[in-house]
């Protein structure tokens, strides 16, 4: 490999023959192409998930090799499984503020309770400004000023939005642990921290679930009043969760509409 992480033009062939074996199962296939020469690159940074189960095998072999290569690789793979992300873990992958707002977009609750238990609490929330700096220096995640704030989950989970990107995605198992974890019901993140578009409560982005062609849950709506969620907060744009669900609401709206009328103390 180059000095700029490229492979060279002689070894092509034998990386395009990797990167078709970890597009399949086969532990063989993977062991030769690595005998005749395959290297580890950012290419394969990414392991697609297949119909059928790979063994852990073929995951040690990839790890035993340098898998993965970029910054991202665990992040990136989690929908692997927690097998997986464990094998990954246990080889000295680091857990990150952005490992845990994928998880929690995956759905995945065994996934990310392993990642929370692997996350330095001092981790920072990365800002806008934190992720330009990453991008153009990968090392900068490893930086300390990301592992310089108040030892707290709590902080991270409100911080980085976790409860209001469940539910988003209209996850009611992830809405329930992230308030377990001591989530904020009511709490507007900061824009430029939580970047899941218009900033707004828990409550704001379950009734927002069209923007992702989702439909809005009614259980979560009806979960996040019974916890105490206050539907007559504003959002960042001066909506009210009722605001939302009358402009945006597909076939539910007009039972959401009497969930949050009857909650509302300005209705």
């Amino acid at each position: 490999m180059s000095a700029s992480g490229e492979v060279d033009k002689a070894k092509r062939p034998v990386q395009l023959m990797l990167k078709a074996a970890t597009q399949g199962s086969s532990v063989g296939m993977l062991e030769y192409v690595f005998e005749k020469g395959a290297q580890v690159d950012c290419n394969i940074d990414v392991i697609d998930v297949i119909p059928r189960r790979r063994q852990q095998r073929f995951f040690e072999i990839l790890i035993s090799h340098g898998w993965p290569a970029g910054p991202r690789g665990l992040a990136n793979n989690l929908r692997l499984g927690l097998e997986v992300v464990q094998l990954l873990l246990d080889n000295g992958a680091r857990v990150d503020v952005p490992c845990l707002k994928e998880a929690t977009r995956i759905g995945d609750v065994e996934v990310i309770d392993l990642l929370f238990n692997h996350i330095d609490p001092r981790s920072k929330v990365p800002s806008l400004h934190d992720y330009m700096k990453a991008m153009d220096d990968p090392a900068y995640w490893s930086a300390p000023e990301m592992c310089s704030q108040e030892p707290s989950i709590k902080r991270i989970i409100d911080e980085a939005g976790l409860l209001h990107i469940a539910a988003l995605h209209q996850d009611l198992g992830m809405v329930k642990y992230m308030l377990e974890k001591g989530a904020d019901l009511d709490l507007i993140p900061d824009h430029y921290q939580a970047t899941e578009g218009v900033n707004g409560c828990a409550l704001h982005k379950v009734v927002s679930g069209t923007a992702l062609g989702k439909k809005p849950s009614l259980e979560i709506v009806q979960f996040l009043l019974d916890a105490g969620a206050n539907p007559d907060l504003e959002d960042e744009l001066g909506r009210t969760p009722f605001d939302i669900n009358e402009a945006w609401g597909d076939g539910s709206r007009e039972v959401i509409r009497d969930l949050l009328r009857a909650k509302m103390k300005k209705p």
